[in-house]
C-alpha cells in the first residue's frame, strides 16, 4: 500500500467522505485498533508518536482479509465531521499508519461495577424517556475512577434490554438501537456496541477500555476485572 494523501481530495466538506457502505466495517476496526486497542495488542509505535507500522496494525487487528485497495480507500475516505480518520506515511522504507481523533487515554478510566445486570422497572416508557434506574448499582469513585462513565445494561419490561451511562444519561434499547450497532471483534470474538468514533463500549465491559481476556460476570456477587485497577463493589 502506498502513502495516502488527503490534500485537494474532493471530500473536505463531507460529513463521511465518499467511504462506500461496504468499508465501513474495515473504517470502525482500524479506529478501534489505532485508538483504543493497539497498547493491548502488542503494538509499538514510534518513539513518541501515535504512529504504528501499517503491516503489524493489519495481521494484529485481524484485518488480513481486506485487500490493499480496500485500506487506500479507508484511508482516503474515511471522516468523522468532515474530517480525515486516518493518516499514512512512508519512513525508511516502511508504511506508518495513525488515527487522527483521540484516543483512549484522553478519556476517563472508570471502575467496572458489572458486565451485565438485570433490573425490571416498573414501568417501560417510550424511547423518548428512558426507564428510571433504581436500584442499580451505586456510582463509585475510587482512586479517581468514576463508574459513572460506565454503560450498564438493564431489562425493561416489554421492551427487552436496554444500556445506559449515568454519566450524560444517554441510553438506547436493543431492539431500536437507532444509531448504535452490535458488532463482533474477530480477533477477542467478544461484542462491542459501536455509535460513532467517540461513543462505543465493549458489551462484556461497559467501557472502550479493550481488556479481551477479561470473564464475564457469572453472577453479580462475583468478582472480576475492571476497566480500570480496582475491583467492583455492589451496594
Amino acid at each position: 500500500m502506498k502513502p495516502v494523501t488527503h490534500a485537494n481530495d474532493g471530500y473536505s466538506n463531507r460529513e463521511n467522505g465518499g467511504l462506500p457502505e461496504h468499508l465501513n466495517a474495515l473504517s470502525r476496526s482500524l479506529a478501534r485498533v489505532l485508538r483504543h486497542s493497539a497498547a493491548q495488542l502488542g503494538l509499538q509505535p514510534r518513539e513518541g508518536t501515535r504512529w504504528y507500522r501499517f503491516e503489524e496494525v493489519v495481521a494484529t487487528g485481524g484485518m488480513t482479509h481486506w485487500s490493499e485497495l480496500d485500506f487506500e480507500r479507508v484511508v482516503k475516505d474515511s471522516r468523522n465531521r468532515g474530517q480525515p480518520r486516518f493518516e499514512t506515511e512512508q519512513v525508511d522504507g516502511q508504511l506508518w499508519i495513525r488515527a487522527t481523533q483521540k484516543h483512549s487515554i484522553d478519556v476517563p478510566v472508570v471502575t467496572h461495577e458489572a458486565a451485565v445486570t438485570h433490573h425490571q422497572p416498573s414501568r417501560a416508557t417510550s424511547h423518548e424517556a428512558a426507564p428510571k434506574p433504581e436500584g442499580t448499582p451505586t456510582s463509585i469513585r475510587r482512586d479517581g475512577q468514576d463508574s459513572s462513565y460506565l454503560w450498564k445494561k438493564f431489562i425493561a419490561e416489554g421492551h427487552g434490554s436496554w444500556w445506559w451511562r449515568e454519566a450524560d444519561g444517554d441510553w438506547f434499547l436493543e431492539a431500536s438501537s437507532g444509531l448504535w450497532a452490535r458488532y463482533s471483534d474477530p480477533v477477542s470474538g467478544k461484542f462491542y456496541w459501536w455509535k460513532d468514533d467517540e461513543k462505543w463500549f465493549w458489551e462484556h465491559l461497559g467501557c472502550p477500555t479493550p481488556q479481551a481476556e477479561i470473564p464475564l460476570a457469572a453472577s453479580p456477587t462475583e468478582d472480576f476485572e475492571t476497566c480500570g485497577e480496582t475491583e467492583s463493589t455492589w451496594i
